[in-house]
């Protein structure tokens, strides 16, 4: 009885004062929890807008695409379905997806050359190096090998992690004609940078905190306590250079493939007959801000530039990169454009990353079946879209009689 009896003493101005504080409080509240949900759930970016997964559907992709000029996306895609572990309303999307197979498991290619035809065109020398662990499975290694390497007439070279013996039984190791190995370093930072590339220790003034924004960016990683890979992807590239230099391969080949081993490639990807040397291509999507890390086609003027990133990334002062959290991706565009000058084109994406079922990751986990390719998942969206309708594209031109390179 206090209670209502202490209510009912309560001025008309003092309820209203209380149900305005109760309200600001509860939208306080709503707010509060909305932010720690959006950063609690898997994000994807969508050419540089960052969207929750739960407002990632088939028709959002398929206009942001549109509206990047990637022409109309395939939206019939299974895979959806998976999504209702993580939120249950996306089962609605399965009331809008058809079964399909991707269009480039079933097209018929009309555009591969006889050996009569081989002959006749000469074929820029290519050398395709594939980077890191790897990944992918040998369904994955197949497309390499049909879509890539027979098409341009290229060879192969592996920069990997140390492998014993009895685990180099890949078909790549069959196909390679260079095969070099790293080690697999517990400290990146210390073993590598330290007394490797940088010959010191100077550069660790501008390391930031790993409990950090910055620090958690994935730009770090390889030093312990720093997620992602970004420091070892670059430490790569680092030791591709000096293979290069070594070998003298600037005078074998005319172009340069750095790429990675768990790309699915849907159609041909045909290097030499479109490529501008006077610049870096780089396909599109996955940007994340800047340029993707994944895959790059460049030339032998420029291949070395192309892959110096950490000397003079970590030569300068941190108050002369880009303002703002640095991924991988916007480093890259930071070092080849603000530093070194370099040109930078894209051209229309023909693969898509996978995951095998034992392929292990720092970052990004293959999550979503492939209809039809049993044993891949795939680990961004985006990617596949691109690829299944650039590959569709393609053929279609193809059967009508047009033309695409």
């Amino acid at each position: 009885m206090g209670k209502f009896r202490e209510l009912a003493s309560v001025s008309p101005d003092q309820r209203r004062g209380r149900t305005i504080c109760w309200f600001g409080w509860s939208l306080f509240s709503m707010v509060i929890y909305s932010v720690l949900r959006f950063h609690h759930e898997y994000t994807y970016s969508i050419h540089g807008e960052v969207v929750p997964q739960t407002q990632v559907s088939p028709k959002l992709i398929n206009q942001s695409l549109i509206k990047q000029g990637e022409g109309n996306i395939n939206t019939t895609f299974c895979g959806y379905n998976h999504w209702k572990e993580q939120q249950a309303k996306i089962d609605l999307l399965e009331q809008q997806c058809r079964c399909e197979c991707p269009h480039f498991l079933t097209r018929q290619e009309t555009n591969i050359p006889t050996p009569s035809q081989a002959a006749q065109t000469k074929k820029k020398r290519t050398l395709v190096i594939i980077m890191g662990n790897l990944r992918g499975t040998e369904k994955a290694w197949d497309t390499l090998t049909s879509n890539v390497l027979v098409p341009n007439e290229a060879d192969l070279a592996l920069m990997i992690g140390e492998l014993p013996k009895e685990k180099r039984t890949s078909s790549l190791f069959r196909r390679a004609k260079y095969t070099w190995f790293f080690k697999e370093y517990d400290n990146w930072g210390r073993d590598v940078i330290d007394s490797q590339i940088m010959n010191g220790t100077a550069w660790r003034e501008i390391l930031p905190a790993n409990n950090s924004r910055a620090g958690i960016s994935g730009l770090w990683g390889g030093i312990p306590g720093y997620p992602g890979s970004g420091l070892i992807i670059f430490a790569i590239r680092w030791f591709i250079s000096m293979k290069i230099k070594d070998l003298d391969l600037q005078s074998a080949y005319d172009f340069f493939v750095i790429t990675r081993s768990d790309h699915y490639y849907g159609c041909q990807h045909n290097i030499s007959e479109f490529f501008d040397p006077s610049a870096l291509w780089v396909p599109t999507g996955s940007d994340w801000n800047g340029h993707t890390d994944r895959h790059l086609v460049v030339g032998k003027d420029l291949v070395l530039k192309a892959l110096d990133i950490l000397p003079p990334l970590l030569s300068r002062p941190r108050q002369e990169w880009p303002n703002g959290t640095l991924n991988p991706e916007r480093i890259l565009k930071y070092i080849w454009e603000d530093v070194h000058g370099l040109s930078i084109k894209k051209f229309e994406r023909v693969m898509f990353t996978v995951a095998g079922p034992t392929d292990t990751t720092r970052w990004k986990k293959g999550r979503y079946d492939i209809p039809c390719i049993n044993g891949l998942r795939f680990k961004y969206i985006e990617e596949f879209f691109m690829t299944e309708s650039i590959c569709k594209k393609r053929s279609q031109e193809s059967n009508g009689g047009g033309g695409s390179p």
